[in-house]
């Protein structure tokens, strides 16, 4: 797509059915991003890179994955690869468990620094139509959130939930992801930062008949460290702001309070009608 003159483009994954990133000033052989969701080493399943070596790799397991579902086992077996890139390009990727190298072609251009917990590492390539390569130096080397595009364009990405068609993550241009968890019935519960420490917590309250009224109940979390959706809910006075929305029986906004948020610390109360 093309807006005021600047080129837009869209990755698509998960069989062409949901987009994976969103990249302003590129074309589409420009850019590949992949979060190694689809367990398949085609171009297609992973945004344009393509995957090789030893086959598997894919791991669900908690803390393996820092965007989405997934990361992906780089060991020293497998290597993830972009073809026909010319130009200046911005390559990045979270990694952990050692460290990873990009290559153009068979020469290494670059190596991350070793890192044992994730880490995001980005750096400048130029190249002239070699194959810019990812290698990891160790058996316990995993990657996520790989990407590649020109150096003066913006790459924000997407990670799911595929079953469900749950978005699970987002992050920026630089990397940084944002992580959403659902509850039961799919609604959207706990907001993550980069940490996996609680930025936002949702509580839901829904009353069949009588003249109680429904209601949503947001806690935005002032405080780092934050763990999980419990503690969140726990916090009070300084450590949290609440915002309670009060809803009719068909989902209307009653009324909104915002709890101590005047200069007196007194609770603001915005009716609707």
């Amino acid at each position: 797509a093309r807006k005021d003159d600047q080129v837009s483009s869209l990755i698509w994954g998960h069989s062409g059915l949901l987009p994976t990133a969103a990249v302003k000033n590129a074309t589409p052989p420009e850019i590949a991003y992949t979060s190694f969701e689809e367990e398949s080493q085609a171009a297609s399943a992973n945004g344009g890179w393509t995957l090789t070596g030893t086959t598997g790799g894919w791991n669900s397991a908690v803390g393996f994955a820092q965007t989405g579902l997934k990361g992906f086992n780089l060991s020293t077996q497998r290597f993830v690869e972009k073809t026909g890139l010319s130009g200046s390009y911005l390559v990045g990727f979270w990694y952990k468990g050692g460290k990873v190298t990009i290559l153009k072609g068979s020469t290494p251009e670059v190596e991350s620094p070793t890192s044992t917990g994730w880490a995001w590492f980005e750096f400048k390539v130029v190249m002239a139509g070699e194959t810019l390569k990812l290698a990891g130096n160790a058996s316990t080397v995993y990657i996520d959130e790989a990407r590649v595009h020109p150096i003066d364009a913006l790459m924000s990405t997407y990670s799911y939930d595929a079953a469900r068609k749950l978005l699970i993550s987002i992050a920026d241009p630089s990397g940084i992801p944002m992580t959403y968890e659902y509850d039961h019935v799919q609604r959207l519960k706990t907001v993550f930062d980069v940490n996996r420490h609680v930025q936002q917590a949702l509580e839901y309250q829904y009353k069949i008949g009588g003249a109680a009224l429904n209601s949503v109940k947001t806690h935005d979390v002032l405080i780092s460290g934050v763990a999980n959706h419990a503690a969140a809910i726990a916090l009070l006075d300084a450590d949290v702001r609440p915002v309670f929305a009060y809803l009719d029986g068909l989902g209307r906004p009653i009324q909104t309070v915002a709890v101590k948020e005047s200069a007196g610390t007194n609770d603001m109360v915005n009716y609707q009608t």
